[in-house]
C-alpha cells in the first residue's frame, strides 16, 4: 500500500480490467494492480490514516473481491442470532445512521460501506460508522472522535470474519414504521442499483441467489428521534 502526492509515475487511466484497475476517489485517484496485491493512492494532499482505512481501503477490497470472483455492494449488515443481515439503501437513505443505532444499543455490525459476500457467507468489512456532526449529536454519541471535518467516527466491536447470510432489508422512508416482504418478482431489480460497482455489474448466480433469501423492507420515518424505535422493529422482525 503506498501514499503518494501530487504526479507520480505509472499508469493512471480510469478503468477496470482483469490485472489492474484505477477509479477517481473524492480526493484523488486509486489504482489497484491484482498480482502484487498493492494499492497505491495518488492525492494533492497528503492522506491521512482516517482517510485512508475509509472510504479507500475499503473500496480497493471491493475491487479485489470482486477479482476473487466475490460480489461487492454498497450496503452494510447487522448480526441477528449467530447469522448476518444485509441493509441496502439508496444514497441518503439513513443506512448508517441505522446501523449506527444498532451498535450503540449492543448489536454486532458486520460492515457499514461495504458488503462482500462469498456464496452464501458476508466478510465482516471496516470497524467503524461515519455519521454527520448532527446526526452523531441526536444519537447521543456528540463524544465521537472525529474522522474528517463533517464526519464523527463509532467504532464497532469485533465480529466473526465471516457469516452466513440470512437475509436481506431494504430501507425506505414512511410516516409510520412498518415492515413487510419484498416479492420475489421485485428482488433482483432492487439489488441491482447497490452494486458496489456500476460498470462491473454482478453475476446472475449471485443475484439469483440473495433474491432467495429472505427479503425485507423496512419502512420509517426520518425523525432521528423514532430510529430507536426502528431498530427495534427490525431486531423483532429478523430475530431466529
Amino acid at each position: 500500500m503506498v501514499r503518494v502526492n501530487g504526479d507520480a509515475d505509472g499508469e493512471w487511466h480510469h478503468g477496470f480490467g482483469g490485472r489492474r484497475a484505477c477509479f477517481p476517489m473524492a480526493e484523488g485517484l486509486l489504482r489497484l494492480e491484482r498480482a502484487r496485491s498493492t494499492m497505491t493512492m495518488r492525492t494533492e494532499r497528503p492522506l491521512d490514516d482516517d482517510r485512508l482505512v475509509h472510504p479507500w481501503v475499503t473500496w480497493g477490497a471491493a475491487m479485489f473481491a470482486r477479482w476473487h470472483g466475490r460480489e461487492a455492494f454498497h450496503g452494510g449488515a447487522f448480526v441477528s442470532g449467530g447469522r448476518a443481515w444485509a441493509v441496502l439503501a439508496d444514497k441518503e437513505g439513513g443506512k448508517s445512521t441505522l446501523l449506527a443505532r444498532l451498535a450503540l444499543d449492543g448489536v454486532g455490525i458486520v460492515s457499514d460501506d461495504l458488503l462482500v459476500i462469498d456464496d452464501a457467507d458476508v466478510f465482516a468489512g471496516p470497524r467503524c460508522v461515519d455519521l454527520r456532526l448532527g446526526t452523531a449529536e441526536r444519537l447521543g454519541a456528540r463524544e465521537l472522535p472525529l474522522a474528517r471535518e463533517d464526519r464523527r467516527r463509532l467504532h464497532l466491536e469485533p465480529v466473526a470474519d465471516r457469516l452466513p447470510l440470512a437475509g436481506v432489508v431494504h430501507l425506505a422512508w414512511s410516516d409510520t414504521p412498518a415492515v413487510r416482504e419484498v416479492p420475489l418478482s421485485d428482488r433482483i431489480a432492487r439489488l441491482r442499483p447497490h452494486n458496489g460497482f456500476g460498470v462491473l455489474p454482478p453475476g446472475p448466480s449471485g443475484l439469483l441467489s440473495l433474491a432467495a433469501l429472505p427479503t425485507l423492507e423496512l419502512s420509517r420515518p426520518r425523525d432521528l428521534g423514532r430510529v430507536s424505535a426502528s431498530a427495534d422493529l427490525l431486531l423483532a422482525a429478523t430475530a431466529p
